[in-house]
Protein backbone atom coordinates (compact mmCIF):
# COMPACT_ATOMS: atom_id res chain seq x y z
CA UNK A 1 0.00 0.00 0.00
CA UNK A 2 1.67 3.58 -1.31
CA UNK A 3 1.46 6.60 1.26
CA UNK A 4 -1.37 8.32 0.06
CA UNK A 5 -3.75 4.51 0.11
CA UNK A 6 -2.44 4.34 3.39
CA UNK A 7 -3.63 8.06 4.26
CA UNK A 8 -7.17 7.09 2.81
CA UNK A 9 -7.47 4.00 4.78
CA UNK A 10 -5.91 5.99 7.94
CA UNK A 11 -8.84 8.42 7.39
CA UNK A 12 -11.52 5.65 7.11
CA UNK A 13 -10.33 4.15 10.31
CA UNK A 14 -10.43 7.17 12.45
CA UNK A 15 -14.07 7.60 10.95
CA UNK A 16 -15.46 4.57 12.48
CA UNK A 17 -13.54 4.60 15.40
CA UNK A 18 -15.03 8.18 16.09
CA UNK A 19 -18.56 7.12 14.84
CA UNK A 20 -18.40 4.50 17.37
CA UNK A 21 -17.28 6.11 19.99
CA UNK A 22 -19.92 8.71 19.59
CA UNK A 23 -22.33 5.95 19.23
CA UNK A 24 -21.29 4.77 22.48
CA UNK A 25 -21.28 8.50 23.86
CA UNK A 26 -24.42 8.88 22.79
CA UNK A 27 -25.87 5.75 24.33
CA UNK A 28 -24.58 6.24 27.52
CA UNK A 29 -26.15 9.67 27.60
CA UNK A 30 -29.63 7.87 26.91
CA UNK A 31 -29.12 5.97 30.02
CA UNK A 32 -27.76 8.75 31.93
CA UNK A 33 -30.99 10.89 30.99
CA UNK A 34 -33.31 7.93 32.19
CA UNK A 35 -31.48 7.71 35.05
CA UNK A 36 -31.89 11.25 35.84
CA UNK A 37 -35.98 10.77 35.02
CA UNK A 38 -35.91 7.82 37.58
CA UNK A 39 -33.82 10.12 40.02
CA UNK A 40 -36.12 13.13 39.46
CA UNK A 41 -39.29 10.65 40.05
CA UNK A 42 -38.15 8.65 43.38
CA UNK A 43 -37.19 12.18 44.48
CA UNK A 44 -40.45 13.68 43.95
CA UNK A 45 -41.54 10.79 46.01
CA UNK A 46 -40.07 10.80 48.98
CA UNK A 47 -41.04 14.69 49.55
CA UNK A 48 -39.33 16.66 51.39
CA UNK A 49 -36.58 14.64 52.21
CA UNK A 50 -35.76 13.76 48.24
CA UNK A 51 -35.49 17.55 47.36
CA UNK A 52 -31.68 17.62 47.37
CA UNK A 53 -31.61 14.16 45.34
CA UNK A 54 -33.90 16.16 42.60
CA UNK A 55 -31.51 18.46 42.76
CA UNK A 56 -28.44 16.33 42.03
CA UNK A 57 -30.78 14.29 39.20
CA UNK A 58 -31.59 17.40 37.52
CA UNK A 59 -27.93 18.38 36.89
CA UNK A 60 -27.37 14.82 35.80
CA UNK A 61 -29.86 15.35 33.62
CA UNK A 62 -28.73 18.97 32.47
CA UNK A 63 -25.02 18.12 31.50
CA UNK A 64 -26.51 14.35 29.85
CA UNK A 65 -27.98 17.03 27.64
CA UNK A 66 -24.65 19.05 27.18
CA UNK A 67 -22.84 15.60 26.18
CA UNK A 68 -25.57 14.70 23.69
CA UNK A 69 -25.33 18.50 22.06
CA UNK A 70 -21.40 18.37 21.92
CA UNK A 71 -21.57 14.35 20.78
CA UNK A 72 -23.70 15.58 17.80
CA UNK A 73 -21.50 18.61 17.32
CA UNK A 74 -18.54 16.10 17.31
CA UNK A 75 -20.61 13.94 14.72
CA UNK A 76 -21.01 16.47 12.19
CA UNK A 77 -17.59 18.54 12.66
CA UNK A 78 -15.38 15.11 11.95
CA UNK A 79 -17.56 13.79 9.28
CA UNK A 80 -17.38 17.00 7.08
CA UNK A 81 -13.14 16.61 8.40
CA UNK A 82 -12.76 13.48 7.55
CA UNK A 83 -14.91 13.81 4.37
CA UNK A 84 -12.67 16.14 2.99
CA UNK A 85 -9.23 14.33 4.27
CA UNK A 86 -10.71 10.93 2.70
CA UNK A 87 -11.48 13.05 -0.63
CA UNK A 88 -7.65 14.78 -0.63
CA UNK A 89 -6.63 11.82 -0.05
CA UNK A 90 -7.99 10.26 -2.91
CA UNK A 91 -7.06 12.90 -5.49
CA UNK A 92 -3.21 12.48 -3.98
CA UNK A 93 -3.29 8.71 -5.11
CA UNK A 94 -5.09 9.67 -8.34
CA UNK A 95 -2.24 12.38 -8.81
CA UNK A 96 0.65 9.45 -7.91
CA UNK A 97 -0.64 7.57 -10.13
CA UNK A 98 -1.42 9.91 -13.20
CA UNK A 99 2.72 10.89 -12.55
CA UNK A 100 3.93 7.52 -12.15
CA UNK A 101 1.66 6.50 -15.43
CA UNK A 102 3.47 9.44 -17.43
CA UNK A 103 7.07 8.92 -16.11
CA UNK A 104 6.93 5.30 -17.39
CA UNK A 105 5.53 6.41 -20.67
CA UNK A 106 7.84 8.89 -21.30
CA UNK A 107 10.60 6.25 -20.52
CA UNK A 108 9.45 3.84 -22.42
CA UNK A 109 9.02 6.37 -25.17
CA UNK A 110 12.73 7.12 -24.81
CA UNK A 111 14.04 3.87 -25.12
CA UNK A 112 12.25 3.50 -28.00
CA UNK A 113 13.45 6.22 -29.79
CA UNK A 114 17.24 5.33 -28.77
CA UNK A 115 17.10 2.12 -30.09
CA UNK A 116 15.06 3.50 -33.08
CA UNK A 117 17.69 5.60 -33.57
CA UNK A 118 21.11 3.14 -33.16
CA UNK A 119 19.06 0.69 -35.50
CA UNK A 120 19.07 3.50 -38.47
CA UNK A 121 22.57 3.93 -37.83
CA UNK A 122 23.42 0.60 -38.19
CA UNK A 123 21.03 0.12 -41.21
CA UNK A 124 22.20 3.68 -42.66
CA UNK A 125 25.66 2.20 -42.43
CA UNK A 126 25.18 -1.04 -43.81
CA UNK A 127 23.27 0.14 -47.00
CA UNK A 128 26.40 2.96 -47.84
CA UNK A 129 29.34 0.41 -46.85
CA UNK A 130 30.78 -0.83 -50.18
CA UNK A 131 31.93 -4.08 -48.85
CA UNK A 132 28.89 -5.03 -46.93
CA UNK A 133 26.89 -4.37 -50.18
CA UNK A 134 29.39 -6.57 -52.04
CA UNK A 135 29.03 -9.51 -49.74
CA UNK A 136 25.76 -9.21 -49.90
CA UNK A 137 25.24 -9.13 -53.88
CA UNK A 138 28.36 -10.83 -54.96
CA UNK A 139 26.64 -13.55 -57.46
CA UNK A 140 29.59 -14.88 -59.17
CA UNK A 141 33.13 -16.91 -58.00
CA UNK A 142 35.34 -14.34 -56.55
CA UNK A 143 38.87 -14.28 -56.61
CA UNK A 144 41.77 -13.78 -53.89
CA UNK A 145 41.41 -9.55 -53.68
CA UNK A 146 37.31 -10.25 -53.83
CA UNK A 147 37.21 -13.16 -51.00
CA UNK A 148 39.21 -10.61 -48.67
CA UNK A 149 36.88 -7.78 -49.26
CA UNK A 150 33.67 -10.37 -48.84
CA UNK A 151 35.69 -11.67 -45.57
CA UNK A 152 35.95 -8.11 -43.75
CA UNK A 153 32.58 -7.47 -45.13
CA UNK A 154 30.96 -10.31 -43.15
CA UNK A 155 33.23 -9.23 -39.89
CA UNK A 156 31.81 -5.77 -39.83
CA UNK A 157 28.72 -7.31 -40.38
CA UNK A 158 29.19 -9.29 -37.49
CA UNK A 159 30.60 -6.57 -34.77
CA UNK A 160 27.39 -4.75 -35.81
CA UNK A 161 25.21 -7.62 -34.88
CA UNK A 162 27.55 -8.01 -31.55
CA UNK A 163 27.01 -4.15 -30.80
CA UNK A 164 23.18 -4.59 -31.24
CA UNK A 165 22.77 -7.48 -29.03
CA UNK A 166 25.18 -5.99 -26.70
CA UNK A 167 23.20 -2.54 -26.72
CA UNK A 168 19.51 -4.02 -27.36
CA UNK A 169 19.89 -7.82 -25.35
CA UNK A 170 18.26 -9.30 -28.27
CA UNK A 171 17.96 -8.96 -31.81
CA UNK A 172 15.99 -5.99 -31.69
CA UNK A 173 16.62 -5.05 -35.40
CA UNK A 174 14.97 -9.00 -36.26
CA UNK A 175 12.12 -8.26 -33.86
CA UNK A 176 12.60 -10.86 -31.23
Amino acid sequence: MTQPERIISLSRKVGTIADNKITQIKQITRETRILALNAIIESARAGDAGKGFGVVAGEVKAISDRITHIAEDLTTELSGAIGELSALGEKLVRQVRGQRLSDLAANVIELIDRNLYERSCDVRWWATDQAVLDALTHRSSPDGAEMAAVAGSGWRLFLIATRSISTCGSWGWMGA
